[in-house]
């Protein structure tokens, strides 16, 4: 990588749904640009102004002669972020339903990790919260 990637660089080019849907299918073991390309009916100007979005910004890279693309370390990275922040919106009420616990800071630490435990069942999430909690 010649040049620093930066976090804005790479949210504003996962902020266009075409270049967040070409990431996906990427990373979803990588495929042939072509196939991209048809999947998504797209014009040709617009798949290759997609891709250089996401290879400018080191998400993806190329892997052989037929234009078959991967995802970088990382885009693999970025992509577990996106994964675990869609769990997170698709949790959104339960998480708004721990916000309103905290304003009640006299219960117990293990009642608030059992509150957790019971509203959020994806692990990384609740490793998050669980950090947050005992701070």
């Amino acid at each position: 990588m010649s040049q620093l990637v930066r976090i804005d660089n790479i949210l504003s080019a996962l902020s266009n749904q075409g270049v967040f849907k070409m990431f996906e299918k990427v990373s979803n073991g990588g495929a042939m640009g072509i196939k991209i390309r048809k999947a998504h009916d797209e014009t040709t100007r617009q798949y290759y102004t997609r891709l250089i979005k996401l290879r400018n910004t080191h998400l993806i890279k190329k892997v052989g002669r037929g234009q078959f693309y991967r995802p970088t370390i990382l885009g693999r990275i970025i992509y577990e972020l996106v994964q675990n922040s869609k769990t997170a919106c698709s949790l959104s009420w339960n998480l708004k339903a721990l916000d309103q616990l905290e304003e009640f800071n006299n219960i117990p630490l293990e009642e608030k990790a059992n509150v957790i435990r019971s509203l959020i069942p994806d692990p990384v999430l609740q490793r998050i919260l669980f950090t947050e909690v005992r701070s």
